[in-house]
C-alpha cells in the first residue's frame, strides 16, 4: 500500500467533469442510476463539475467503465475517482463510524462563520 494518503480515492464516488452550463442533478442521477442505486448527487451552482455517489463500489465501477468519455448533452464526460474523503461518508449500518464523524462539530462552526461574515 502507498504512504501517500492524498492520493487514495474512493470506490464508489465519482468526480464528473466537463458538464455543461445546462446539466441537471436529476438528468446525471437517471443516467448513472442505470447501474445502481444513487446514494448523493452534488451539483454546484457552476454545473461544470459534479459528485455522484453510488451505494455499491461494483455499480460505481460499470458506471465510471460505461459512462467514461460518452456524451452528455453536447460535451463528452471526463470521469475520475474521488477523493476518499471529499463526501463525508454515511456509515452503513454495523461498521466503524466513529473516525468519520470527527470534524463535523468543525465543519458547523465554519458554515456559521461564514454565515456571519455574508450578514445572513
Amino acid at each position: 500500500k502507498s504512504s501517500a494518503k492524498a492520493t487514495e480515492r474512493s470506490k464508489n464516488v465519482i468526480v464528473i467533469k466537463n458538464l455543461p452550463a445546462s446539466a441537471d442533478a436529476a438528468e446525471l442521477t437517471k443516467l448513472f442510476g442505470k447501474f445502481g442505486a444513487i446514494g448523493r448527487v452534488l451539483l454546484p451552482p457552476s454545473k461544470t463539475v459534479a459528485l455522484i455517489e453510488l451505494i455499491e463500489a461494483s455499480d460505481a465501477r460499470r458506471a465510471f467503465k460505461a459512462l467514461a468519455y460518452k456524451r452528455y448533452q453536447h460535451v463528452p464526460l471526463y470521469l475520475e475517482w474521488a477523493p476518499v474523503q471529499v463526501m463525508k461518508p454515511k456509515p452503513p449500518p454495523g461498521q466503524e463510524g466513529k473516525d468519520e464523524d470527527e470534524g463535523e462539530e468543525d465543519e458547523e462552526e465554519e458554515e456559521e462563520e461564514q454565515d456571519e461574515d455574508e450578514g445572513v
